[in-house]
């Protein structure tokens, strides 16, 4: 049996007890899906050159677990980062109390808004149907 089949059959095993145990530490189920994909994606990249390990599912876990604290430390890393910007970023004068980082800089183009075609494409069509019921007599049928 190759490394491919291997963690095939170990998916079945063991991805739903390591989704289950990450999510009750975590308290997210996405969050832990996330995490157990992502070790299944280290288990397929590391098995095939190094063979499959004696407990699948524990090197499974395992995984899961230090990708779990290592997006844990990521995340609280950026915040730390964000706070320390926030905190000594300069104000701009007139400009309220807002750092820079927080001004607005309009409405983006139209052209970039990708609901903007359909919001003026519907608009577009309750206009037609306005006019055309304005135009036709009351005894006339609906066009469909």
């Amino acid at each position: 049996m190759d490394g491919a089949d291997e963690l095939e059959k170990v998916y079945r095993q063991e991805a739903t007890r390591i989704r289950a145990a990450l999510a009750a530490r975590l308290g997210d189920v996405g969050l832990a899906e996330e995490l157990v994909q992502d070790a299944f994606i280290e288990a397929l990249e590391h098995w095939r050159a190094e063979g499959v390990p004696p407990n699948p599912g524990g090197w499974l876990a395992t995984t899961a677990w230090r990708k779990t604290i290592d997006r844990l430390r990521r995340e609280r890393a950026g915040r730390e980062k964000l706070a320390l910007l926030a905190a000594t970023q300069p104000r701009q004068a007139g400009l309220g109390d807002r750092p820079a980082s927080q001004m607005s800089l309009g409405p983006a183009p139209a052209r970039t808004r990708p609901t903007s075609s359909l919001a003026w494409s519907s608009h577009a069509a309750i206009r037609r149907c306005r006019e055309s019921r304005r135009s036709r007599s009351p005894s006339a049928p609906l066009a469909v």
